[in-house]
C-alpha cells in the first residue's frame, strides 16, 4: 500500500473514529484500519457499542490494508507540519511507514482480519435531517443524559413514530422530561428506537466535526442505528426501548400560565444561581403583571428579582419552586427576544415550560418542595 493525501483530510477523518486509547496492544477497540483502492482512503474502528467508516480522496499508487494504534497515528498526524502526508505498507517488514516533510515513523500494525466486516449493518432509511437540526435536538434532549445514578430505564433518547408523518423524541430523568415533536418526518418503522448515553455522545461528537447545512441519514438496521453521510458512516448499538410511561405527564391539564422574556428570565436566574445555597432552588411568587424570582443562602445572604410578566391565573397559587439549573438548562436555548411559557396546575404538579422559538419542543419540570 502506497498512499498520498492532504494532512487536513486525514485529521479530519480520524476525528470521527471511535476507537479508545488503550494501552494494551491487543485491544481490538484502541486499533484503526486504513484500506486504499483506487481512489480513496477509507478508515474504520469499532469500540463494541459504536462502528465508524470514513472515505476521503487520495492519491492511491498502490492498494492495501494495515491496521494501527488509533491514538498513537492521530497525534503523530496533529503534529505533522506539513500538509502532504504519504502511508506505505512496508512489505520487508510490515511496518505501516508515515512520512510528513522531514518526518518519518514506522508504526507497528495488527492483524484485524474480520474485524472490520461491516456487512452485518444492512439497513432501511429511517428518516433524514441537517446537523444543525440534529444538534438542535441535542441541545433540547442531551441535557438530560447524564449521571451515574439514572436508571438504564431513562438512561436514553427514545424516538418513537407517531402517525405516518411525525416522529416524537423523549428523554427523561424522573425529575424533569423533554420532547420534541417533527413534523413531516417519516419513519419506516411500526416500533419505538432508543440510544443510550454513549450513543448520544457518539452524535455530539460526529455532530461537531460537520457543518450545519451537512445532511444526515437515519438508517435502522436489527440491533443499530446508523447515521451516514456522504463520507462518513457511524453505527450505534441501539439501547433497549423500555421506557417510563411519560403520557400521563403530557396529558396533563394546566390552569395557569405566565409568559416572560426569555433573556430577562435566564439573566435573573443566574443571578440567583450566584446566591443560592446547595440546593440550589428559586421561589416564582406570582404578581398581577411580573413574577418575582427569590432564593437565599445560610452563608451569603439571599437575593430577588421582578420580571415583567403576562399572568394568567385560574387556581389559587402564590408561589412555586424548581430546581434554578434546569430551568436554565432548557431557557438557555431561547433566543434574545423569544417569550418564555410557564405552564401549571398548583405547586406540587408538573409544570411544562416552552419558548416561542421552538414551538415543537416542550419541557416538564417538577416543582421542590422547599426553598
Amino acid at each position: 500500500m502506497r498512499v498520498i493525501l492532504d494532512r487536513g483530510d486525514l485529521l479530519k477523518a480520524l476525528n470521527f473514529q471511535v476507537a479508545k486509547d488503550s494501552k494494551t496492544i491487543s485491544d481490538i477497540f484502541s486499533w484503526v484500519n486504513l484500506s486504499s483502492d483506487s481512489n480513496s482512503l477509507r478508515l474504520r474502528s469499532i469500540n463494541g457499542e459504536q462502528s465508524c467508516e470514513t472515505c476521503i480522496q487520495a492519491e492511491v499508487l498502490s492498494p492495501g490494508s494495515a491496521t494501527v494504534k488509533y491514538k498513537l497515528f492521530l497525534d503523530l498526524v496533529k503534529e505533522f507540519m506539513s500538509r502532504e502526508v504519504v502511508i506505505e505498507l512496508s512489505p520487508q517488514d510490515q511496518k505501516l511507514v508515515i512520512m510528513s516533510g522531514k518526518s518519518k515513523y514506522r508504526l507497528n500494525v495488527f492483524n484485524s482480519e474480520g474485524v472490520y466486516d461491516f456487512s452485518y449493518l444492512e439497513s432501511g432509511k429511517l428518516f433524514s435531517l441537517s446537523n444543525f437540526e440534529i444538534k438542535k435536538i441535542l441541545s433540547i434532549t442531551g441535557f438530560i443524559i447524564k449521571g451515574d445514578l439514572i436508571s438504564d430505564d431513562l438512561n436514553k433518547i427514545l424516538i418513537t413514530p407517531v402517525g405516518k408523518n411525525s416522529v416524537e423524541i423523549v428523554s427523561t430523568d424522573a425529575t424533569r422530561l423533554s420532547i420534541i415533536n417533527l413534523s413531516g418526518v417519516s419513519i419506516s418503522v411500526d416500533e419505538p428506537l432508543a440510544l443510550g448515553a454513549n450513543g448520544v455522545d457518539a452524535i455530539k461528537g460526529f455532530c461537531s466535526n460537520l457543518d450545519d447545512e451537512d445532511v444526515i441519514d437515519f438508517l435502522n438496521s436489527d440491533k443499530y442505528v446508523i447515521l451516514k453521510t456522504d463520507e462518513v458512516t457511524l453505527s450505534l448499538l441501539k439501547a433497549p426501548s423500555k421506557f417510563p410511561n411519560y403520557r400521563p405527564i403530557i396529558q396533563s391539564s394546566f390552569e395557569n400560565k405566565v409568559c416572560l422574556n426569555v433573556s430577562e428570565f435566564d439573566r435573573a436566574l443566574k443571578r440567583l444561581l450566584a446566591i443560592s445555597d446547595e440546593t440550589r432552588n428559586v421561589k416564582i411568587s406570582f404578581k398581577k403583571n411580573s413574577v418575582v424570582l427569590y432564593s437565599h443562602s445560610a452563608t451569603a445572604g439571599d437575593g430577588e428579582d421582578e420580571i415583567d410578566a403576562e399572568v394568567k391565573l385560574n387556581s389559587k397559587v402564590d408561589s412555586i419552586i424548581f430546581d434554578c439549573r434546569f430551568l436554565m438548562d432548557f431557557f438557555k436555548l431561547g433566543q434574545t427576544n423569544d417569550q418564555a411559557t410557564i405552564e401549571f396546575k398548583d405547586a406540587e404538579s408538573v409544570a411544562r415550560f416552552s419558548v416561542q422559538s421552538l414551538p415543537d419542543s416542550f419541557y416538564y419540570l417538577m416543582p421542590k418542595g422547599e426553598i
